[in-house]
């Protein structure tokens, strides 16, 4: 069964949302809006004015519920927080514009492939800084890792799934599902599953 759940009074053109691990904090964003926080499962809900109005595409947050990673497409940036969204900066990210964003919890890091054209990055621990994890600039529409980061597998508009590493020393092309228009991935089971979605 589901429950709709009313913010503020008033709808919002919610963009993204997601959950810590280890607790009932989430964390959701609204395209042209706020962040908003929820401690108790998402029955009530704060809006999270330090982080700025943005039209917010993608976030995730660790398991503990202290770090977050939001992506907006204003500007092609990123923001984060380390104290659970009560304070926000803005990134050393301005590569490409943020589509998706996964938390590894094995490696205290997140990941983000790009909204549209553009190279798959991967931060620090606090979120602040990010780097290129492979310099290909392609059109990749969701990623995700497993645990070690040893397995992380993106898919490609109108292409293929690939794969590569943590190191970004391998790249190799997932044949098997076929070219689609992949949307988003998710791996479970720390790699034994893998699911990806297209249309």
């Amino acid at each position: 069964t589901w429950t709709e759940v009313t913010v503020s009074g008033s709808e919002k053109q919610w963009e993204t949302v997601e959950g810590s691990k280890n607790d009932f904090t989430l964390f959701a964003g609204v395209y042209n809006g706020l962040i908003y926080k929820s401690v108790d499962g998402g029955e009530s809900w704060v809006e999270l004015t330090n982080s700025g109005s943005e039209y917010w595409k993608c976030l995730d947050v660790s398991d503990d519920g202290q770090r977050v990673a939001a992506g907006y497409s204003t500007l092609q940036r990123m923001k984060y927080s380390t104290d659970g969204g009560d304070t926000w900066a803005t990134a050393n990210y301005s590569v490409t514009a943020p589509g998706t964003v996964r938390y590894i919890s094995g490696l205290d890091k997140f990941i983000s492939a790009p909204d549209q054209s553009g190279t798959l990055m991967i931060s620090n621990a606090a979120g602040s800084d990010w780097v290129q994890l492979r310099p290909e600039s392609v059109s990749y529409r969701g990623v995700d890792s497993n645990l070690s980061g040893a397995q992380i597998i993106a898919g490609i508009n109108n292409n293929y799934l690939v794969q590569t590493d943590l190191n970004g020393n391998s790249y190799t092309t997932i044949t098997e599902p076929g070219q689609l228009d992949w949307r988003d991935i998710a791996i479970k089971d720390n790699g034994a599953k893998i699911f990806a979605v297209s249309r």
